[in-house]
């Protein structure tokens, strides 16, 4: 097996003061991607951080494929794992893949994600983009359409009310 060293820039750690929050950080990250990444990493360890949470290179690290699609599989379906016959109704598509782009902009390797040395950007996985495909699949047969504009890509028919979000069992 080949060593896996850290390139240089992973023994970064990701900054923002609060007196620095516009549009982008230091880092050139836009901030409406550090929010998305801020709601993951919150929900990824458990723990609500505050927007200019500093996270180390090893927390970026720990991250792998399956808490990417965790993370999509609760903001498209409202659950960690959803089952056959659940429809995506919280968000499409093109959003997920916004939520994908957000993410992979923090993390400290760029390249592929490879499978077995468990190292890359967790983002460009295979079973990252089987989730983002197989909702723009429901989207393509049929399932969606209809006067979706303004309401985040929902019919009518679909949104969801106060307090109606699914929750694992």
């Amino acid at each position: 097996l080949q060593q896996y060293h850290s390139p240089p820039h992973a023994q970064k750690v990701l900054t923002m003061s609060s007196s620095n929050i516009n549009t982008t950080n230091q880092h050139g990250q836009k901030l409406v991607y550090r929010r998305h990444f801020i709601e993951f990493m919150s929900m990824f360890d458990g723990v609500n951080y505050p927007i200019a949470h500093d996270f180390p290179a090893e927390a970026i690290h720990r991250i792998t494929p399956d808490d990417v699609v965790t993370f999509l599989n609760v903001k498209a379906y409202g659950v960690a794992v959803p089952r056959r016959h659940d429809k995506p109704t919280l968000a499409r598509s093109h959003k997920l893949q916004f939520y994908k782009t957000a993410l992979s902009s923090f993390m400290l390797d760029g390249r592929r994600w490879d499978v077995d040395l468990k190292i890359g950007n967790p983002t460009k996985s295979k079973a990252v983009n089987d989730v983002i495909k197989r909702i723009k699949e429901f989207e393509n047969n049929g399932n969606e359409g209809g006067n979706t504009r303004g309401n985040g890509g929902l019919k009518i028919g679909q949104m969801p009310t106060t307090g109606s979000v699914k929750t694992a069992a």
